[in-house]
């Protein structure tokens, strides 16, 4: 809540701090309340904390250093994850306007799904 109501991240993490149990969903609004203050660096130092990690960590983190236009930090924590969640990487190369990256990501994207299933990936008709 404090995170959403535009409070400082102070807030939130007093509060965080003093909860007796943390689970994934309160080390995801860690991070993505890091983000949104632009806190990347606080953002991060929470993910690599956290003792599970969800695919909303992990996009949130994509996302993250997407947003901030460093596409190489989110190719390679994209390229760490356990499970592949293509969106947030090519929109970030979309967001710092590199089309040739987006379409990169987007073919590898549809190499791998058509490899695991010919029947994943269908024309638009």
């Amino acid at each position: 809540m404090y995170s959403l109501c535009g409070r400082n991240s102070r807030a939130f993490t007093q509060v965080f701090d003093e909860m007796p149990v943390k689970g994934v969903v309160s080390w995801n609004i860690m991070i993505s309340g890091h983000l949104r203050h632009g806190e990347l660096e606080l953002a991060r130092r929470y993910f690599d904390m956290a003792p599970d990690k969800s695919l909303v960590s992990w996009n949130s983190m994509v996302a993250g250093y997407a947003n901030s236009g460093n596409m190489m930090e989110a190719e390679r924590l994209f390229m760490e994850m356990p499970t592949a969640s293509w969106n947030s990487l090519i929109s970030g190369y979309v967001k710092v306007r590199d089309a040739l990256s987006a379409e990169r990501v987007f073919e590898r994207m549809t190499g791998f799904l058509d490899a695991r299933d010919k029947s994943c990936v269908r024309p638009w008709l």
